[in-house]
């Protein structure tokens, strides 16, 4: 039949239809394989280095255990490490676990025994706000004695000597004359041997280490009223050195420091010539210091060989509610210099170490506290234990805990008992990271040649 020719036909058309609706065409696989979802790669954390910490060849912990503890902004523990000289250590921790900021605490624990008795001491002091990755150089504080360019020792004779100013009730140890020489700090007076022998007034001062070829400067405050000065060199082995006093020169310039009452004070006033690199420490010529002076109207002298300064003063007031101390480096200080201001108004709302908080009518740049308690142990022996920590005006740190691995190691290490005994406010100062920079940063800096702090510093009742 007719149709029959076309049954295969037929056949074939279905079958390809057939195949079509079972077939995908690229387009839908490549829609579908979007749409189906994937199983999530898993990202490791990575390790990163917070905080290096290298410690100075010349640091002493042979005597002490040392550690350093580290939190971070918000109290948690990231590590703890002992430490010894030459140390260099680099601290790492998950990325994840990290702020942008942390807080370091530096314990030094030491005991000793001598006539007196036996006991323990631990010293803390934490820096909050310690940018992450910092590093840091820790290193003694002061330049040390150079013993080993000593030559021997030499004493001073001073010929025709009208005497010594008082500036107590007694020459005071802290009182005129003074021997100093920029190699080595020195701070030499009161020692004195003030003989007259037919009608010569003979000054004797001693003993001086002997630094063969280098300036010494004797510096006094005579018991005429007079600043007078001399410059001298040492020979090697000499043992006496005898000076003329109507050879001294008066000071080139001076001030008027008025004091008003008051129950302690200080002063201290070093200088550097343009032979001396400028840094933040007391090597230098020494010309004036005093300490605890009943006198009223003190003469301060300067001399034009001098191009930079370090004046040191504090005074307590006489209800003992407070101290000021001002510290300038570089010009010389002006009459100015020595005002002292009024305490600010103080409010503790919480003397806590872990929550402290205050209020204070006074601007700011930074401030450190201080807690401490002594008590005696079950062995008779006296443990001391003082820990200061660093802050700014805007933030008090978020305390973390010490670790109790540390707590555990040191029986006597209680901070359970801690009080607050001071604080220091720093009206002026370097702002709170460049106070860290020059705390720890490279050895070999250069610091700043002018620069002032002042501080009102108060105890805690």
């Amino acid at each position: 039949m007719f149709y029959k020719k076309y049954i295969p036909l037929l056949l074939s058309i279905l079958t390809l239809l057939n195949c079509s609706k079972n077939e995908t065409s690229p387009l839908e696989l490549e829609t579908e394989e979007q749409l189906e979802p994937k199983p999530e790669e898993l990202i490791e954390p990575a390790s990163e280095v917070y905080f290096t910490f290298n410690v100075a060849n010349n640091l002493q912990t042979d005597k002490s255990d040392d550690w350093i503890i580290l939190h971070d902004d918000k109290g948690n523990l990231l590590d703890f490490k002992p430490f010894e000289v030459g140390d260099s250590q680099v601290l790492e921790a998950l990325e994840t676990s990290l702020t942008e900021k942390i807080t370091i605490t530096i314990l030094k624990y030491d005991s000793y025994s001598n006539q007196f008795g036996s006991g323990e001491r631990y010293t803390l002091e934490t820096f909050p706000n310690v940018e992450k990755g910092s590093h840091w150089n820790y290193k003694p504080i002061g330049i040390p004695r150079r013993e080993e360019d000593k030559n021997g020792e030499f004493s001073v004779k001073v010929q025709n000597f009208p005497g010594i100013m008082l500036l107590g009730d007694f020459p005071d140890p802290f009182g005129t004359p003074h021997v100093s020489t920029p190699i080595q700090f020195s701070l030499y007076s009161a020692s004195t041997n003030l003989t007259v022998d037919s009608g010569t007034r003979e000054l004797e001062l001693g003993t001086f280490p002997n630094f063969s070829g280098t300036e010494y400067l004797f510096s006094v405050w005579d018991k005429n009223d007079e600043l007078k000065y001399k410059f001298f060199e040492a020979l090697e082995g000499e043992d006496y050195i005898t000076l003329n006093y109507d050879e001294f020169s008066p000071f080139d310039s001076q001030i008027s420091l008025k004091l008003k009452p008051n129950k302690f004070n200080s002063f201290r006033l070093t200088g550097f010539d343009e032979k001396q690199s400028f840094k933040n420490t007391d090597i230098g010529f020494f010309i004036m210091a005093f300490e605890n002076t009943n006198q009223s109207d003190v003469p301060i002298g300067f001399l034009d060989r001098f191009i930079n300064y370090r004046t040191f003063y504090a005074v307590e007031s006489s209800d003992e509610s407070y101290t000021y101390r001002f510290l300038k480096q570089g010009n010389k200080p002006l009459a100015e210099d020595f005002i002292i201001p009024e305490k600010p108004s103080i409010v503790m709302e919480n003397t806590s170490i872990y929550d402290f908080n205050f209020i204070v009518n006074q601007n700011y740049e930074r401030k450190t506290n201080e807690w401490s308690s002594t008590f005696t142990n079950l062995n008779s022996e006296n443990i001391s234990i003082k820990w200061k920590v660093h802050s700014t005006q805007e933030k008090y740190p978020k305390m973390g805990e010490i670790p109790l691995e540390i707590l555990n190691k040191y029986t006597n290490f209680t901070i359970s008992d801690l009080e607050m005994t001071l604080t220091h406010l720093y009206l002026k100062s370097d702002p709170y990271p460049k106070f860290l920079f020059k705390s720890f940063g490279p050895n070999e800096q250069e610091f700043d040649v002018d620069f002032e702090e002042r501080a009102i510093v108060w105890k805690e009742e």
